[in-house]
C-alpha cells in the first residue's frame, strides 16, 4: 500500500510539492540518512524481524537517549536532564525536589507533594493527563496553595 493511500485512508492530508521531492520532509530524509549510515549499511539482516529489531536498539537504544547534541551543550539527553535535575535540586534547599511555590511561602509545601496533590484534586494521572515531567507550570500551585489563600492565576 502506497504512503499516500494510507493518509487518505487515515483521513490525513499529504502535502508534498513534488514526486522524489525531500525538501518537504528534511527532518525524516536527515533521519533516515544517519539510520543508513550508522545501523545498517554494511550489515546482513536474514529476517525482517532482526531488521526491526536492529532499528529498534538503534532508535531507542542510541538515537532518541544517548546521542550528544549540540543543542544541549554537547550533552547526550539523558546527561543533560541528570544535570537539569542536579541543579534544580541544588537550588532547592528544603523540600527536595519539590516546585517553588507562588503563594509567599518559599517552597512548595512540605505536608503534601506533587502526586499526592495529584490525587487529592481527583485526577489519575493517564496518557492525556500530564505526569511529574510533563505538568503545566503553574498547576502544582493551585492545587497545592487554593485553600491557603494563593494566587491562583498563572504567570506567563
Amino acid at each position: 500500500m502506497k504512503l499516500t493511500t494510507r493518509l487518505v485512508s487515515a483521513g490525513i492530508q499529504a502535502f508534498m510539492s513534488s514526486v522524489g521531492d525531500s525538501y518537504d520532509n528534511a527532518l525524516a530524509e536527515n533521519l533516515w540518512m544517519v539510520i543508513k549510515t550508522e545501523c545498517i549499511r554494511g550489515r546482513i539482516f536474514t529476517t525482517g524481524a532482526e531488521a526491526n529489531l536492529a532499528l529498534f536498539e538503534y532508535i531507542d537504544g542510541f538515537y532518541n537517549p544517548s546521542r550528544i547534541l549540540k543543542r544541549l551543550g554537547y550533552l547526550s539527553p539523558i546527561k543533560y536532564e541528570e544535570k537539569n535535575y542536579a541543579n534544580q535540586a541544588a537550588a532547592v534547599p528544603s523540600g527536595r525536589g519539590r516546585l517553588p511555590c507562588r503563594c509567599g511561602m518559599g517552597f512548595a509545601h512540605p505536608e503534601q507533594s506533587w502526586p499526592e496533590a495529584w490525587r487529592a484534586a481527583g485526577r489519575p494521572r493517564t496518557r492525556k493527563t500530564p505526569g511529574p515531567r510533563h505538568r503545566r507550570p503553574g498547576f502544582a500551585h493551585e492545587l497545592l496553595c487554593a485553600d491557603r489563600g494563593g494566587s491562583q492565576t498563572r504567570s506567563r
